[in-house]
């Protein structure tokens, strides 16, 4: 074989091992899952941006409505129902004062109560926003005010307009209904420093923290209650829910203060307008660590009958 020839053999063979070099090799594809993977088939709608403010449809009419009575300066003001304000929230829950010190009580209306004072609202709020042909001077009372709160600003009402009579005359009579005789007094002060003494015994990290509590204040397991007392008709809440830790570590503590709450009250312990004992389900609301503090589920409360 000629030298040229050889020569000619070793050129072809280079050339072809380069070409297969260059081809792709037929390995298994692994997907690296830092790489999003796109849909190759027809797109789907895109869904609507979201708006930056919820729809008129969905926001509540109002969220609180406050009312407040004046009563003759030569009086009591303890004495005067309504005095310190009354305040109905559209959960339902109302709130008395405060006092000057800072004295308040929060409970519920009746499911028929809140019903009726919130279509009595709903029907002066459409009439007041399609009408404003009313004078300054039905505006103030010497001895009412009412203040509604729409979107997070507040707004006097006019107690002159027919529009709105129906939900004066709903509130003085809930206010009066609801408003201890007198307000503040010893009681609520005593009931109030058994709830600053239950604070220490609340504070939580998480979930399991927080057990339900006998009525001598130890933790019991949620599967040996059928049910909770939440609000005895007292005017000192019953502590239903705690640390397990804390609520043993200061056990001695809130029994002493309870005692003394309840024997300051003596007669007045009762609030006249509770009707009977609220209880929740134990097993189907377990007790929640919110804001680092064991409460009862959120859920579990609200608007009662």
């Amino acid at each position: 074989m000629s030298r040229i020839t050889i020569l000619f053999s070793a050129f072809v063979l280079i050339m072809t091992s380069c070409a297969r070099i260059q081809q792709p090799l037929d390995l298994p594809h692994e997907r690296d899952s830092s790489v999003p993977t796109f849909q190759t088939g027809p797109s789907p709608s895109p869904s609507p941006a979201p708006s930056s403010e919820p729809a008129t449809s969905d926001r509540p009419l109002w969220t609180e409505v406050r009312y407040a009575a004046r009563c003759d300066t030569a009086n009591d003001p303890s004495t005067c129902s309504g005095h310190y304000g009354f305040t109905v929230f559209n959960s339902g829950k109302f709130r008395i004062g405060p006092a000057p010190e800072g004295q308040v009580l929060r409970d519920f209306l009746t499911r028929a109560e809140f019903e009726l004072l919130n279509s009595a609202l709903i029907s002066a709020i459409r009439a007041h926003s399609s009408s404003h042909s009313y004078s300054s001077e039905s505006h103030s009372s010497p001895t009412e005010e009412l203040f509604i709160v729409q979107n997070g600003i507040e707004e006097r009402m006019p107690i002159g307009m027919a529009t709105w009579r129906e939900v004066f005359k709903q509130l003085r009579q809930l206010s009066r209904h609801y408003y201890p005789d007198p307000f503040p007094n010893d009681c609520i002060d005593a009931a109030r420093e058994f709830e600053k003494a239950t604070e220490a015994s609340k504070i939580c990290a998480e979930n399991a923290d927080c057990v339900y509590l006998s009525p001598d204040f130890l933790p019991v397991e949620a599967e040996n209650l059928d049910t909770v007392v939440i609000d005895d008709c007292s005017y000192i809440t019953p502590l239903a829910v705690a640390n397990a830790f804390e609520a043993v570590s200061h056990q001695l503590k809130l029994l002493m203060k309870r005692d003394l709450a309840r024997r300051v009250c003596g007669e007045k312990l009762k609030r006249k307008s509770c009707l009977q004992e609220k209880r929740m389900d134990a097993l189907a609301f377990p007790p929640l660590c919110i804001e680092k503090l064991c409460q009862i589920a959120p859920t579990a409360s609200g608007v009662t009958q």
